[in-house]
């Protein structure tokens, strides 16, 4: 008996400590980056990943080391995954950051503007890829 109220008391503190935990990790703020592209890939979809590798470089490699903002490749014709895929509803090459706060999601979709400069105008792709994850982590 004295076994049994140990493990329960047990359980019962370790269920606190991860509640806490989760509270805890709700109120950090994250940001992803997700680039959903094609198996075959063209000149454009790769100067997009180039680029962004290139702002996480020089601008976020601390909060990339810390974990406060991550980039995802997704190829979603072989359904890298299907959970994002399906959440974005990608049917064709995508850029979406996501901010995590406070247990919410705000999302925002650069496709357009990813294919109308990566390539031709890298340095304002850079620029305002730079500004809009400032935006997010204020």
């Amino acid at each position: 008996m004295k076994n049994l109220s140990l493990l329960v008391l047990a359980l019962l503190f370790s269920i606190n400590n991860f509640a806490q935990e989760q509270t805890k990790e709700s109120k950090k703020l994250y940001i992803e980056i997700d680039y959903f592209h094609r198996t075959a890939r063209c000149a454009s979809c790769n100067s997009i990943e180039e680029n962004i590798n290139k702002v996480l470089d020089q601008y976020f490699a601390d909060e990339v080391k810390s974990g406060k903002l991550s980039f995802h490749l997704v190829n979603y014709e072989e359904m890298d995954d299907t959970v994002k895929i399906n959440k974005f509803d990608v049917e064709d090459p995508t850029l979406v950051i996501t901010r995590f706060r406070k247990g919410k999601e705000k999302s925002k979709d650069l496709t357009e503007f990813a294919f109308d400069n990566s390539l031709h105008n890298p340095q304002k792709f850079v620029d305002g890829l730079r500004d809009e994850l400032n935006e997010m982590f204020r």
